[in-house]
């Protein structure tokens, strides 16, 4: 729940908190309380708890996102709102954004919302281009991030360097998003120092403007148990950890997902149902599991 209001012409104010039903708690934290200045499309300058933009699948908000969960790769990262300042803006086909950020999150400070700024900081740099002229496509989207963690305490993604390139594709009722990452970590796991790259391919397809299929194919690698099995919702099923069946952890994944989108108002309500295959590689033996997931995603 929160708001979001415009004032003095070029200034934008947000302020949005959170619930834990599962704890129990009607307001469990601010995920954004932000004051932007935003003079023109080239440049916005954005001051205090937001979100840090890193990669395709985890800047696009998860208001907008067509499967159930984000890609595995994204979620072992760790990523979440944080203190900080950025800069951003768009200029002709080139598109950028710059950010420090304070290592102190919500997850790592418990209720503390802004930390005391004396976790360490964290340094986001994204580029996109507009390269439709080039593959002669509808929409096409080109773009690198990267992002440095000191890991002086806290850390505001669970390595220490990430990289993520990746490229979008619209044409009439086909789309395809795909993304190649890379991440380091000098914290080693058991069997090796954790070091994370991975891709995803996820094409899809509009029947009409209210129904959407989706396939996404993910494949992760790590060296050592440095990737985690997804917390919704495969780790619930048992095979992949949380029980005696499986291990949580491995060194390679690899998910296909294939689900179905119903926009009833576009992404401010929608209905999705997806079926997802996942098999984790660890040295003890590889376990798999299917998960089948409905669920309604509303936004007002």
């Amino acid at each position: 729940m929160g708001f979001r209001a415009k004032a003095l012409k070029d200034f934008e104010v947000k302020m949005e908190a959170f619930a834990d039903p599962n704890a129990g708690d009607i307001y469990a934290g601010l995920a954004e309380a932000y004051v932007a200045w935003k003079p023109d499309d080239a440049f916005n300058l954005t001051v205090g708890k937001h979100k840090p933009r890193f990669s395709l699948d985890w800047t696009t908000s998860s208001r907008e996102i067509v499967t159930i969960e984000r890609n595995i790769m994204i979620n072992n990262l760790g990523l979440d709102f944080a203190t900080g300042a950025s800069v951003s803006g768009k200029q002709g086909k080139l598109s950028y954004f710059a950010g420090s950020f304070n290592n102190e999150t919500l997850a790592a400070d418990g209720m503390d919302e802004w930390g005391d700024l004396d976790g360490g900081w964290s340094y986001t740099g994204s580029l996109a281009y507009d390269v439709s002229a080039f593959t002669g496509t509808e929409k096409a989207s080109a773009r690198i991030d990267y992002l440095h963690s000191e890991g002086d305490g806290d850390q505001l993604i669970r390595h220490d360097d990430a990289l993520a390139v990746s490229l979008a594709l619209k044409q009439g009722a086909w789309g395809l998003n795909s993304e190649l990452l890379y991440a380091e970590r000098s914290a080693p796991v058991a069997g090796g120092d954790g070091d994370m790259w991975g891709f995803y391919l996820m094409p899809t397809y509009d029947f009409s403007k209210k129904l959407q299929l989706v396939m996404r194919y993910t494949h992760a690698e790590s060296d050592g148990a440095g990737i985690q099995a997804q917390s919704r919702y495969e780790r619930l099923g048992g095979s992949l950890g949380g029980g005696p069946v499986g291990p949580t952890v491995g060194d390679s994944y690899d998910a296909l997902y294939l689900g179905l989108n119903y926009y009833i108002c576009g992404h401010k309500l929608k209905l999705m149902s997806g079926v997802e295959w996942a098999e984790l590689g660890a040295a003890a033996g590889g376990v798999e599991t299917w998960t089948l997931v409905s669920g309604v995603r509303l936004f007002l």
